[in-house]
């Protein structure tokens, strides 16, 4: 058994075809069927059924592709790690609250354990961030939420709570204290995030189940920018749902009130997210581990 066998015979599962897992491996058709002949030889097993009208990969043919598909996926790792001996960039495609409250601290303790290591930041709302992580201009994503793709894995790496903040006026401190529930305080003008922010989207969730709708709300403006919204609340336009951690210094320094009804505490979380296929480098598989490792101690 050899690689070549290996890879032949995963063209073949993946293209559906011999004759198309030639054309995409630029050998010819004769040349396929010989190594998943000899294939199939080595390990006792009928792996791919064909005849002239049928083809389909059996049991075990399934059962063996995935080791294969690993196998393969380690070979491309190597050669990665062994031909790649400049720099290192490591691309993060990350959402609003990552990037700005999760992610410096962090790169920055990273950096000093791997100075040759360089981490790029790329920031946007969720879904763009796994738009692009999609597209490949990214190696990792982390992002307030999922369901974006199914060619997208996401891995929990902590958890935050959604909170109303509101304007630093007596009127919301009273509220405040008298633990006024979400649906009163939706009566408020509100500022809502983009339409594909994981916070918005986590807002909606809990809306839906309150059966609210957004033409329900008194919407006072809508803004891309935490820090933007974070003013206008401070100068009392509004209140908004938004995340605990992006709200937490401001709350202690009484720039705003920040209240938890009940309705919001089912709290939300940040995820990492990979693609499937992607063949993840030892950097960016070390920077993950710190990454899961340094979380909880940078972000309470």
């Amino acid at each position: 058994m050899d690689f070549r066998q290996i890879e032949t015979f995963a063209a073949v599962v993946e293209q559906k075809s011999f004759s198309a897992a030639a054309e995409a491996l630029h050998v010819s058709q004769p040349t396929v069927s010989s190594h998943i002949k000899a294939l199939e030889a080595e390990v006792g097993r009928e792996l791919i059924t064909r005849t002239t009208k049928h083809f389909y990969v059996t049991q075990d043919g399934y059962r063996f592709y995935e080791y294969a598909a690993n196998l393969l996926k380690l070979r491309r790792r190597a050669l990665y790690d062994m031909t790649n001996n400049s720099t290192t960039v490591i691309h993060i495609s990350a959402s609003t609250i990552p990037s700005a409250y999760i992610l410096p601290g962090i790169i920055s303790e990273f950096k000093a354990v791997r100075p040759d290591v360089t981490v790029s930041v790329i920031q946007s709302d969720s879904g763009k961030a796994v738009e692009r992580l999609m597209e490949g201009n990214a190696d990792l994503g982390v992002v307030g939420s999922t369901g974006y793709s199914e060619n997208i894995y996401f891995s929990e790496i902590m958890k935050d709570r959604l909170v109303v903040c509101a304007p630093p006026e007596k009127y919301y401190k009273e509220l405040k204290a008298a633990g006024t529930d979400l649906r009163t305080l939706l009566k408020e003008p509100i500022i809502l995030r983009e339409k594909s922010s994981g916070t918005k989207k986590e807002a909606e969730n809990i809306l839906k189940r309150m059966e609210i709708s957004e033409n329900d709300l008194n919407i006072a403006a809508y803004m891309n920018d935490m820090e933007a919204i974070k003013k206008c609340i401070a100068g009392g336009l509004g209140i908004s749902i938004v995340s605990f951690l992006s709200v937490a210094k401001e709350a202690e320094r009484g720039e705003v009130v920040v209240m938890e009804p009940p309705e919001l505490s089912g709290g939300r979380s940040f995820y990492i997210a990979l693609r499937k296929d992607y063949v993840v480098p030892a950097a960016v598989e070390e920077f993950i581990a710190y990454l899961r490792k340094s979380v909880g101690r940078n972000c309470r």
